[in-house]
């Protein structure tokens, strides 16, 4: 059921949806709207979504990262506090979970953040951010980045091909025993050899 109120349609049940004016409002009006109606996941979305096309933004990760905690994603805050300018005990605690599940290595760190927060280099970050990546070890996460902010990844030697071939090969068996096994049962139930 829906009900018109000026330029707004409003569906009961479902989230609100702006017609006209949507233009007009900024991607952080729409997502104070959202906070204020209890819609952290939408809110999430379309900050993450602005964050993908607009680049870098320190602040955007701070209010990303402010909303997830608040949605008590701590691994989620701490992966957009790493490179934000948020500081403070719950901004430390959230990166800590995000670093220690994360914590391959540096290049995991950085694979799991969002491109947008990759730089190419540790320069190009706010000196807070640059402190916090040296104090974790993380000052090198940076280095593996392109220009374009994508996280390159060197090619593997033949040693890295070697357990796909192998899984390969035991599923092509797998599958050809399944095969010759259904062909048996098939002409031992319709009585031919």
């Amino acid at each position: 059921m829906w009900k018109q109120h000026g330029s707004i349609a409003v569906g009961f049940g479902h989230r609100t949806s702006l017609l006209h004016g949507a233009a007009r409002l900024s991607v952080h009006e729409r997502v104070r709207r959202d906070l204020e109606r209890g819609d952290h996941w939408l809110a999430r979305q379309r900050l993450a979504s602005f964050l993908s096309t607009k680049g870098y933004d320190p602040d955007v990760l701070v209010q990303l990262g402010k909303i997830s905690y608040e949605m008590h994603d701590a691994y989620e805050a701490g992966r957009m506090w790493l490179t934000s300018t948020a500081c403070g005990e719950e901004a430390e605690r959230a990166i800590g979970v995000f670093v220690a599940r994360a914590r391959s290595g540096p290049r995991q760190v950085a694979l799991q953040l969002p491109r947008a927060a990759r730089l190419a280099d540790l320069d190009a970050y706010p000196p807070i951010v640059q402190e916090r990546l040296t104090r974790l070890g993380l000052q090198g996460l940076v280095l593996n980045v392109d220009e374009h902010g994508k996280v390159l990844i060197p090619t593997i030697g033949w040693w890295g091909w070697v357990p796909s071939c192998v899984f390969l090969a035991l599923a092509l068996c797998f599958v050809g025993s399944c095969c010759v096994g259904a062909v048996r049962i098939f002409s031992w139930v319709t009585g031919g050899d």
